[in-house]
């Protein structure tokens, strides 16, 4: 069901190479405890979403005041954010049985899908070669 937000992430990669018109996209992530790491992966389209293929990654460990990451030099398009708090340090989202999720989690927009997650479409952001600051309130936050 909230699949999207399963990853085992070992490190962060957070710039790619690129030319032309890029931007930076900046998200900043609300509710989140400060004893755990925060995890984003940031899609590019939405056979990516719904694989659960992230083109970029992103662990935030420790934060002053609140979490944040940069995606950098990104092409114009549109893109969706997943997020998580990795409360117990498996590095997965936690579900129970009904795979409904048992630690914090978020997408951009804060989209909220019926069922599972949201749609790509519902998450998207659009990137038109100016820096963008978008924000992630967590779900199920303790």
């Amino acid at each position: 069901m909230f699949g999207y937000l399963y990853y085992s992430l070992a490190a962060a990669t957070l710039t790619a190479g690129g030319t032309g018109s890029t931007a930076d996209l900046r998200v900043e992530v609300t509710n989140a405890r400060q004893d755990a790491p925060v995890y984003l992966a940031l899609f590019d389209d939405a056979a990516s979403f719904k694989r659960r293929d992230g083109f970029r990654l992103a662990v935030i460990k420790r934060w002053a005041t609140r979490p944040s990451a940069a995606f950098t030099d990104l092409p114009p398009g549109r893109y969706a954010v997943a997020a998580f708090q990795d409360l117990n340090g498996n590095g997965v989202l936690d579900t129970n049985l009904l795979g409904i999720p048992t630690e914090p989690y978020g997408f951009s927009r804060n989209a909220i899908g019926n069922l599972g997650p949201p749609s790509f479409e519902a998450a998207a952001i659009a990137m038109d070669g100016q820096d963008l600051t978008i924000s992630i309130a967590l779900r199920n936050s303790p």
